[in-house]
């Protein structure tokens, strides 16, 4: 008769072989996402179950270590349709001891490339780098250019985010051109992707948009709806930049029905975010906050710090621009306080400029120059030149009328 912890291990062991063979079923064929995501739901408190008796003996067994690498490591397909960034992250760093003490590369290259991707997703950009810049070396020592091409096109969104365009753009053609190399054709349309994202970074929207739609049609060959959904918000994007705001909401409403069909929580957020500021541009304040406010609700469950300081930040516009300015005056401190929290300097200057803007806009001239007067010495501090001398021009015209 089987002790319990056999029975147990048993079990662990059968619901990874089983949630492996689904994620083997996805990548063969992603055209039954659907059908593969049901079955996942339907089982997915087994497959927790079993990762969750490997992570408590852990310490015991190193059968129990080589469950808590290759439960991640072998769905990382599947998986982050239904993981949310922070279990992402714990599966991720757990599989990482594991795989060091096991002595499995692979697995470790993978844990590495799962820990960036989750920080990404966090909006934590900084210990994004830090982690992928490590997998790139890795890469590197143990000649591995597969994994050298994802470290690579991942760090590249990384830089991106922090608004280093120049360091995106020059992994983003170095990832293309080991993918290439690779004859890898999905890993070099990822790449093209992060490519895109520079152009539009520049102000190239025109050039984005010739990009993302390229990349689209490769998605859409390919049968990859995951990726047809997120390429579609980057064309809606871009549309909105353009001015073509039908465009832009028709890009947005098909991506964001694609996701409510698989369930994925966290592309979701960025489409709602997106249409929000899409209806914003159109002075359609209604439409825009109820967006905000779902979008909202998304990255906090998901723990996106930076992207709830940045929508925090939209709200406090929206109360600015409809004359609400204690409602305003309250999004403003908590998005301040964020975007401090998480040290995203950058980002808490240009939100500071545009809301004393907009209040400038509006009449709000004490407010407008407060914000402005913040906005000024947050753009100084982190030497952007240009915003800050945006900004003192504004400044003036607000004493005016002071």
């Amino acid at each position: 008769m089987l002790t319990l912890q056999e029975a147990s291990l048993r079990h662990a062991t059968f619901y990874l072989d089983r949630i492996r063979t689904l994620d083997a079923e996805y990548a063969e064929d992603k055209l039954r996402l659907f059908e593969i995501l049901k079955k996942l739901d339907f089982e997915w408190g087994n497959f927790q179950g079993g990762y969750n008796w490997a992570k408590l003996n852990f310490y015991r067994e190193n059968k129990a270590k080589y469950l808590c690498t290759m439960y991640p490591y072998s769905t990382s397909s599947l998986l982050p349709f239904r993981q949310n960034p922070r279990e992402m992250l714990d599966w991720n760093n757990t599989g990482l001891i594991a795989a060091q003490k096991l002595g499995m590369h692979q697995n470790i290259g993978a844990h590495l490339a799962g820990i960036g991707l989750a920080y990404i997703a966090l909006g934590n950009l900084d210990k994004s780098v830090s982690v992928l810049e490590k997998l790139i070396d890795f890469a590197k020592q143990i000649d591995d250019i597969r994994l050298l091409a994802v470290g690579v096109v991942n760090l590249s969104v990384a830089w991106i985010g922090l608004d280093q365009i120049e360091r995106g753009r020059e992994f983003s053609l170095f990832a293309i051109r080991l993918f290439h190399q690779l004859k890898d054709k999905n890993g070099k349309t990822r790449a093209l992707g992060s490519l895109a994202t520079v152009y539009a970074a520049m102000g190239q929207h025109r050039q984005a948009l010739r990009c993302f739609e390229q990349c689209l049609r490769l998605h859409r060959m390919e049968r990859d709806v995951f990726l047809e959904a997120g390429t579609l918000v980057n064309i809606g994007i871009s549309r909105s930049s353009l001015g073509d705001y039908r465009k832009a909401v028709e890009a947005l409403t098909e991506a964001l029905i694609i996701v409510d069909k698989i369930g994925e929580v966290s592309i979701k957020g960025r489409i709602l975010g997106n249409l929000a500021n899409t209806y914003l541009a159109q002075g359609n304040y209604e439409d825009a906050l109820a967006r905000f406010e779902e979008a909202l609700h998304i990255q906090r469950y998901l723990g996106d710090q930076r992207g709830e300081a940045a929508t925090l930040g939209n709200i406090a516009i929206i109360y600015s621009s409809t004359g609400r300015i204690d409602l305003a005056s309250q999004f403003i401190e908590a998005s301040r306080t964020l975007f401090q929290h998480i040290n995203a300097k950058k980002e808490l200057a240009i939100l500071l400029a545009n809301l004393g803007l907009v209040n400038l806009s509006k009449g709000n001239y004490q407010l407008a120059n407060d914000l402005l007067v913040q906005g000024y010495d947050a753009s100084n501090s982190i030497g952007d030149q240009e915003n800050a001398a945006n900004t003192l021009v504004n400044i003036g015209i607000s004493l005016k009328h002071l």
